[in-house]
């Protein structure tokens, strides 16, 4: 076979140079050389194998599927209270920085049951342990989180990811219905149980901590954590009813924006759409 019979499907000018360069005394070699192969591949369509074995084209990446995390329910409660922080500013997102600027104290809670309390001295290490989780609850899209992810920003640390993966139990209920449910009437009537109290209380549970001491032997202190705890227990069922069984939604008195009300009703958990 001639030098030019394995390179018939090429151009013939392009065989002439191939040939040349086979054929030059200064550039003895064994195989071709990585012109030949530039030259090959380009008036070719056969597939280029690269140094990893691999042949053709490379395919597009294909996105990574989200890890499944453990699930860890969050409820925060902060010395700062909605009449103070409107008095501040009429704009949500200024008001949510008044709300993080003030003292607060955090609980999370495993499937299993158990809590861990955080303080705001504990914020980095709180960030690092929500996102290795899927962090669930009631709104805390809207305001636990946000809370914590403008603290981080005010101390400039640079950890918080706003990719963080939640369940708002609130918030898919409110797209659903265009309602505000509260979490103790939703309670109530799923789960015949309750909070401890109106959060509303619990702004003035703060002001009666001392400044420049250690709080976690104070009854006030546990009092906050408490209701936190509470509240952690009530979301973490009322999600584990929703997916099982789906929740009664509570009636809705006639209002400006819903001038008819709303009967009581009922709500399934969205199904998470199939992977191919």
């Amino acid at each position: 076979m001639s030098a030019a019979a394995s390179l018939d499907h090429l151009p013939a000018h392009i065989q002439k140079e191939i040939i040349a360069i086979r054929n030059a005394p200064y550039a003895p070699r064994k195989g071709p050389s990585e012109m030949e192969i530039e030259l090959k591949y380009m008036y070719s369509q056969e597939p280029r194998k690269t140094s990893m074995g691999r042949t053709g084209p490379r395919e597009p990446r294909k996105p990574k599927p989200k890890p499944v995390l453990a699930e860890v329910t969050l409820d925060l409660e902060t010395a700062m209270d909605w009449q103070q922080a409107k008095q501040l500013s009429d704009q949500p997102a200024l008001q949510l920085a008044a709300f993080a600027d003030a003292p607060w104290i955090a609980v999370t809670g495993d499937q299993s049951g158990e809590t861990l309390t955080w303080s705001k001295l504990e914020l980095m290490d709180l960030v690092k342990y929500l996102r290795e989780h899927t962090v669930t609850g009631w709104n805390i899209n809207n305001f636990d989180l946000p809370i914590i992810a403008l603290s981080a920003f005010r101390a400039r640390q640079r950890q918080w990811s706003a990719a963080i993966q939640s369940i708002d139990l609130f918030e898919l209920i409110r797209r659903d219905t265009r309602v505000m449910f509260k979490l103790e009437d939703v309670a109530q009537l799923n789960l015949f149980e309750g909070k401890l109290g109106d959060s509303a209380a619990i702004p003035a549970l703060f002001r009666t901590l001392p400044t420049g001491q250690k709080w976690n032997q104070l009854e006030q202190y546990k009092q906050i954590v408490a209701h936190c705890q509470r509240d952690v227990e009530l979301e973490r069922r009322l999600l584990e009813k929703a997916r099982s069984q789906g929740l009664r939604l509570p009636s809705v008195a006639p209002s400006k924006h819903l001038p008819n009300g709303l009967p009581e009703s009922y709500w399934t958990f969205p199904q998470a759409p199939a992977t191919p």
